[in-house]
Formats: C-alpha cells, sequence, structure tokens
C-alpha cells in the first residue's frame, strides 16, 4: 500500500520500508504453531487476523477511523498536508480494513505529541490501542532524546498510564485552540 505524499518526508520513507507484521499474541494458538512450521503468513488464512502496519493509513482511512471511533472529523485537504509530516504512523488492519492507528508528530527529537490513536468500536476491547501504543512507546525509545517532552491528550488516561503518561496538573494545565484562518482581503 504505497502512498505518494511527495519526496523527503518522514512518512515517505516509512511507508517505502514499512514492516507488516501479524500482531501474535491475538492469532490464536493453532494458526501459530502452523506459522512455526515454516509456512510464511502469505500462505496461510491470515486475513482473518490482525496486521501491525508500520506506516500512516490513508487519507480515506484516516478520515473514516476518526468518524467512526467518535473522534473529531478532519478534512481530507488538512490530513493529505498532515499525514506526511508524521514522525511515525502505525495502523492495523483486518481482513484488509484499516480498524486501529496512531501517530506521533513533533521535531522528531525533543517535542513530539502522540494523536489520532483510535480503534473502530467494532475491534475495542481486543488489546488494538495497546498495541498501538506499545509501537508508538518503541518508536519513542529508539528515537526520542533523554529528556524528551512528549504530550498527548487523554481519552482513555488509564491505557496511557500503563505506558508511564501522568497527569500534569495542578503544575500545568493544557490548553488547545481550534485554529480558524484570518481571512484577509
Amino acid at each position: 500500500m504505497e502512498q505518494d505524499f511527495g519526496s523527503g518526508s518522514p512518512a515517505v520513507m516509512a511507508t517505502a520500508n514499512f514492516r507488516c507484521s501479524l500482531i501474535a499474541d491475538l492469532v490464536p494458538k493453532s494458526v501459530r504453531s502452523v506459522l512455526k512450521s515454516g509456512l510464511k503468513p502469505e500462505d496461510t488464512l491470515l486475513s482473518d487476523y490482525y496486521q501491525l502496519v508500520e506506516t500512516v493509513p490513508s487519507v480515506e482511512d484516516f478520515c473514516r477511523l476518526r468518524i467512526i471511533s467518535g473522534l473529531t472529523p478532519r478534512t481530507a485537504e488538512g490530513v493529505r498536508l498532515g499525514l506526511p509530516n508524521s514522525c511515525y504512523g502505525v495502523h492495523i488492519c483486518w481482513q484488509n480494513t484499516v480498524v486501529g492507528m496512531g501517530r506521533i508528530v513533533g521535531d522528531g527529537a525533543i517535542n513530539m505529541e502522540i494523536v489520532d490513536v483510535a480503534v473502530d468500536p467494532e475491534h475495542q476491547g481486543r488489546g488494538l490501542g495497546r498495541k498501538l501504543m506499545e509501537s508508538l512507546a518503541n518508536w519513542l525509545d529508539k528515537n526520542a532524546c533523554d529528556g524528551a517532552y512528549v504530550t498527548l491528550m487523554a481519552d482513555v488516561p488509564e491505557l496511557y498510564e500503563k505506558f508511564g503518561f501522568m497527569r500534569v496538573s495542578p503544575v500545568s494545565e493544557g490548553m488547545a485552540r481550534v485554529w480558524k484562518r484570518t481571512k484577509t482581503t
């Protein structure tokens, strides 16, 4: 699934070399034993199982997943401009459908934010959010500088606390603004 974001962006490099792997602990033991016998994933009926893909999803899948998971909708134009600027992205497929996603944005070293973590409601409660966060945390372990400040907006604080995230109030308070362009004449 190649995506053309233009040359040079981190998302392009991730897409060109993305890894797709089965989420082993979500695959039944009987299938895992078949795979251990030497069969390759493509030789089995693995379309019934979850696959972790280390790249951002397509613009269409991103927009669809935000809506069905209850996140604020984003315009396709904005997503098309934004996804290539991701430091890292990951998504989960089930039967060739994107059912989970997450990404990291920022400068890639000292200030980053985990954003767009979403799981299709029909697939929630199966550990997919945890798998997304594990993948994001692994990327941070390899790429973030010591002392890097990584933030997120926690709709499900319990999930993020498992990965060492803490509420920052009252020391700091999160702030946000939904940006509207000022019209110039």
